[in-house]
């Protein structure tokens, strides 16, 4: 019963988190009217994988494993300025939680994808704390 409250949401979450399952739908529902291929707010579009990766005029907006650097994460959630999708409430907790899953995943395209390890090496804090 050592469970955190927080390992009991993820586990409401599916296991793999993919772009093209979980990711897309959102972002068509809330984002793809301003980024999209024919009208790049910023140099961003969201409408594709490929497209996502590249990030827009200000480079990367997601870093795979990293969620401290991945701006669309900061804006989405509304840490940092300027807040998306503008002049509106945040979007769902449960469609945040599915995008932070989905970067600390490493961004995984879709179901074929492999799921990349977080850059925290676990084993190697054990055994500084021994």
């Amino acid at each position: 019963a050592w469970m955190s409250i927080a390992s009991q949401a993820w586990s409401d979450l599916p296991e793999k988190v993919t772009y093209d399952d979980h990711i897309k739908p959102i972002f068509r529902e809330h984002c793809l009217s301003c980024h999209n291929n024919n009208d790049k707010k910023s140099g961003l579009a969201l409408d594709t994988y490929a497209a996502t990766m590249t990030g827009g005029s200000g480079g990367e907006c997601l870093v795979a494993g990293d969620l401290d650097s991945s701006r669309l994460w900061a804006l989405t959630a509304h840490v940092e300025q300027p807040t998306m999708p503008p002049n509106q409430d945040k979007i769902a907790q449960s469609k945040l939680d599915l995008l932070k899953k989905w970067i600390e995943q490493g961004m995984p395209e879709n179901s074929g994808s492999q799921i990349k390890k977080p850059k925290v090496n676990l084993a190697a804090m054990w055994t500084v704390t021994q």
